[in-house]
C-alpha cells in the first residue's frame, strides 16, 4: 500500500506553505514547536471556515486571492503571538520573465536573511 502524500486527500497546502514560510523566515527569532505549528494551522483553518471557503479548499485548493487573505490573517497572528510580522508581495505577477529567470531570481532572494 502506498501512503498518501500532501495533496492526495486534501488541498490545504496553502495553509502549510504559510506556516512553513514563517518558520523559515523567523528562524533564530521564533521557533515553532509541533504544538505551536498545530495551533497556527488550526487558526488558518478556522479562517477558511469564517471565509466560507473550507470546502472549496478541501476539494480544489487555494487560489492567489485567498492565499493573500490567509497571509494577512497570519500576519496578525504572528504579530500577537511572536511580535513578528509577515511581509509579502507578488513581484512576478505583472512581468514577462520566463520561468528560469524567475527561479534564478527567487533563488538569489532566498539566500538573503529573513526571507522565505
Amino acid at each position: 500500500m502506498k501512503p498518501y502524500q500532501q495533496g492526495a486527500i486534501d488541498y490545504f497546502c496553502g495553509a502549510n506553505a504559510v506556516i512553513n514560510a514563517f518558520r523559515h523566515a523567523a528562524r533564530g527569532r521564533a521557533e515553532l514547536s509541533y504544538t505551536d505549528g498545530g495551533a497556527f494551522y488550526q487558526y488558518l483553518i478556522k479562517r477558511l471556515i469564517k471565509f466560507n471557503r473550507f470546502e472549496e479548499v478541501l476539494c480544489r485548493g487555494t487560489d492567489a486571492e485567498l492565499l493573500e487573505k490567509l497571509l494577512k490573517k497570519a500576519d496578525g497572528y504572528v504579530r500577537r503571538k511572536y511580535g513578528l510580522k509577515i511581509v509579502f508581495s507578488a513581484p512576478y505577477a505583472d512581468t514577462d520573465n520566463d520561468v528560469l529567470t524567475a527561479v534564478d531570481e527567487i533563488g538569489k532572494f532566498l539566500k538573503q536573511d529573513d526571507t522565505a
